[in-house]
């Protein structure tokens, strides 16, 4: 049996040593790599959870526009299931209105830019419209856009609150300026009307494509731009229960309607009608105030009128005469009793 030298032993000892640091060494990056995997999983499942429990509609979209991802809040609120959308291109949920809009911004976020404050439409499996804000970011690794992950909230409720609101302003405001009119053209109804006519349409939802006609008594007054269409909507005029008149309203071109805007023309309608025949009230008796006037002045007798405090608001010139005064006016305010002689009273 041949003898190995001492120095080969040695070598021998040396690799073996050297083979247990290396071994001790990967033993370590091992255990090193099954907590960095596990810390991963633990950071992946913590994710998960998040996006899964969140109540803000979370997706994620390939380059090409596949939606690689949705998560619960996504699929509740658009009424998809988690096997349609694996058939599904992001555009496919995009309202008309909202495609051309999301399709540059697309662009953005694959090319590399974060994109804030998105608002769009989707449109759910129903047909129904939903109004999101959010955010878009790229995913980037290795330097390329491998995905685009999307923060979306519904704001639906909200859009449809802040739109009745705006209505309802410009119905307030078109109510108020048919105050003023009326007000400020006491004695000029068909100015008024004229006026009232040229401003209805800034109260509906398109302006700039709204004509607008008021009839009353007999006479037409039409916004300058005035037109009758297929598009109409309309409200009749009534003073003292009898149909005087009518508003007539026209899109210029084929616009629905919105129900507010029924509403607003009624009530036009019937502010148009309530103000007149208080306009007209006022006059009969102010013309009934005169003759009364003008009959008292004109009698021989002295006639005077007291409130319930018997302070003098009205007089005759004879009644004046035969106190001595110049005027009636000089006895307006004075107290009744003051006047009359001690004795008589």
């Amino acid at each position: 049996m041949n003898k190995i030298p001492e120095n080969q032993e040695d070598r021998n000892l040396q690799k073996i040593e050297h083979l247990e640091i290396e071994i001790s060494i990967l033993r370590d990056a091992y255990f090193q790599l099954e907590k960095a995997i596990l810390k991963r999983k633990q950071v992946e499942e913590k994710y998960r959870l998040l996006v899964e429990t969140s109540l803000d509609m979370i997706q994620s979209v390939s380059p090409n526009g596949k939606l690689d991802f949705v998560n619960d809040a996504w699929l509740k609120t658009l009424g998809y299931t988690r096997e349609e959308v694996k058939n599904m291109n992001l555009f496919n949920i995009i309202h008309k209105d909202s495609l051309e809009h999301c399709k540059s911004l697309f662009s953005k976020v694959i090319a590399g830019e974060s994109v804030k404050n998105i608002e769009a439409i989707f449109v759910a499996k129903d047909g129904r419209q939903v109004n999101v804000e959010g955010n878009a970011t790229p995913i980037i690794i290795d330097g390329k856009v491998t995905a685009t992950h999307g923060f979306f909230k519904d704001v639906t409720e909200r859009k449809k609150i802040e739109h009745n609101l705006k209505e309802r302003m410009k119905e307030l405001e078109l109510i108020y300026e048919i105050s003023r009119i009326m007000e400020e053209e006491i004695g000029d109804i068909d100015k008024a009307l004229n006026e009232i006519a040229e401003v209805i349409p800034s109260a509906y939802q398109f302006p700039e494509l709204v004509c607008a006609s008021i009839s009353y008594s007999g006479k037409t007054f039409e916004t300058k731009n005035f037109k009758k269409t297929a598009w109409r909507q309309s409200a009749i005029i009534e003073v003292s229960g009898k149909e005087v008149g009518i508003v007539e309203v026209f899109y210029l071109q084929e616009i629905p309607f919105l129900i507010e805007e029924g509403k607003m023309i009624n009530e036009a309608a019937s502010l148009i009608g309530n103000i007149t025949e208080r306009k007209k009230a006022e006059a009969e008796i102010e013309a009934e105030k005169e003759k009364l006037e003008t009959y008292i002045e004109s009698m021989v007798d002295g006639v005077v009128v007291t409130d319930a405090k018997g302070v003098i608001v009205q007089a005759n010139k004879s009644y004046a005469e035969i106190l001595g005064y110049k005027s009636p006016k000089e006895l307006i305010g004075k107290l009744a009793f003051e006047i009359i002689a001690k004795k008589d009273r």
